[in-house]
């Protein structure tokens, strides 16, 4: 099951908006503000509509806040490209975990966001 409370899950397909990616926006930032982070759970069943967004400035603005208070993301994607980009992304993202699941493993994307990160692990705390 998915943590609503520490986890904002969103699926990109044909139909996604900039509209969605601004309430997903608004999801990071309440979950942020009540527990000083969030993690971000990512379907991606089709993203070619992506590139017709036009706010540019907004897209930025997401990801300076996910950068600066994502806890851990997964991607879940059988898009070849995409699967082929997240390595590269992970670059983008230094210090974060990141991990690429299959579409038939969602429940292994949920049981690894929702698991420790190797600092939780070793008792060393969220810096914010």
């Amino acid at each position: 099951m998915i943590n609503t409370d520490t986890t904002v899950h969103m699926i990109i397909n044909s139909t996604t908006t900039e509209n969605d990616f601004e309430m997903v926006f608004d999801q990071m930032k309440e979950i942020n503000a009540k527990k000083g982070f969030f993690n971000l759970l990512l379907e991606v069943e089709d993203a070619s509509n992506i590139k017709n967004f036009k706010s540019v400035g907004f897209i930025s603005e997401l990801k300076w806040f996910a950068v600066k208070n994502m806890r851990k993301y997964a991607v879940v994607t059988d898009v070849d490209w995409l699967e082929n980009l997240i390595p590269v992304g992970n670059i983008f993202t230094p210090g974060i975990p990141m991990k690429r699941f299959d579409e038939d493993d969602i429940q292994g994307a949920i049981d690894w966001i929702n698991a420790p990160t190797d600092n939780e692990k070793h008792g060393m705390a969220i810096m914010q």
